[in-house]
């Protein structure tokens, strides 16, 4: 391992993980040895620009722990490395549903789905776009009660609104616009947010998908292709509003019909694929609801995240 003491105040001890652009270390602070993550850039200016960009981001949406946003403690450069010293969590929330020996109640999940959306909620008013919303980035910690409290991480692809990019969010969680290549704001969050609901309310299903293979006559993009067919039998087709602001579109819809110009194998309607996680029929109507509330085509009809936490309060309360 490379320098152990950082900045005369922190010692790496050991690699927990590993990105693209940065390596995260658990580690500690020498002044009272409470434990804390170490996130180093790899080598290569690159880098190092990038994790500059996120300590940005993250000074920007920094607040108080009921935020449910990863705290920066400091951030600085040292030896050719950019660092960010982050508060330590115990894992991720995807390792969580891996370890769990039974399935959560309704409530714990409808609990962790508020968090993030307080998170969301939180980086959104501070002009935030995080873009990479899925389980992998959002850590938890776990009382001796179990209670779970999470903190949204890794803002690594985040950005301003107003400043986007194009090549944005992991694919199973990508909202239709981004996949069109259509304009996107904050909204995007929000889709990856349903699809992050559906995943925690039925203990790490994931709602798309999509797998590439061969389509006759389209040599581009064959993964979109199929993600654009389940979200057409999960949820519908996508409205002509939508389809006519992707610049990707005349790739995958029939002008002027908007029709998806190849299809695939027929997969289940969200309704069902709830069916199959639940026979409970409370909880189920519950869940079809509030999925059906979020994912919605249009960017501009998507709930915001704080609408989003008043649909799970009345469906906590609502018998």
């Amino acid at each position: 391992m490379p320098k152990q003491i950082l900045n005369e105040k922190y010692r790496k001890t050991k690699q927990i993980g590993e990105g693209r652009f940065s390596i995260v270390y658990s580690g500690v602070f020498l002044s009272n040895s409470n434990m804390i993550a170490i996130k180093e850039s790899k080598p290569g200016r690159r880098n190092k620009e990038k994790l500059k960009k996120e300590a940005k981001i993250l000074s920007a949406v920094y607040g108080s722990t009921d935020k449910h946003v990863i705290r920066m403690f400091d951030h600085f450069e040292e030896n050719d490395r950019y660092y960010i010293i982050l508060e330590h969590c115990q894992g991720n929330l995807l390792d969580w549903m891996d370890m769990q020996d039974n399935d959560p109640t309704f409530e714990q999940s409808v609990d962790i789905l508020n968090q993030l959306a307080t998170a969301l909620e939180w980086i959104h008013s501070k002009g935030v776009i995080h873009t990479d919303l899925k389980p992998e980035n959002v850590m938890y910690n776990e009382s001796l009660t179990g209670q779970i409290n999470i903190r949204l991480t890794d803002f690594g692809n985040a950005c301003f609104k107003g400043n986007t990019s194009p090549w944005i969010q992991t694919r199973n969680y990508r909202a239709p616009e981004v996949i069109l290549y259509a304009p996107y704001d904050e909204s995007s969050d929000i889709w990856s947010y349903g699809c992050m609901a559906y995943e925690i309310l039925t203990m790490g299903e994931l709602l798309f998908d999509p797998r590439a293979s061969k389509a006759p006559n389209f040599p581009l993009y064959p993964r979109d292709m199929h993600h654009l067919n389940i979200m057409h039998y999960r949820l519908g087709p996508l409205p002509k509003r939508l389809i006519s602001r992707g610049v990707y579109s005349e790739l995958y819809y029939d002008f002027p019909s908007c029709n998806l110009a190849y299809t695939t194998s027929p997969s289940r309607s969200l309704e069902r694929k709830v069916e199959d996680f639940t026979d409970d029929e409370q909880p189920r109507g519950k869940i079809i609801l509030f999925l059906k509330f979020v994912l919605q085509y249009l960017p501009e009809e998507r709930p915001t995240a704080t609408e989003c936490k008043e649909l799970l309060s009345i469906l906590l309360t609502d018998e």
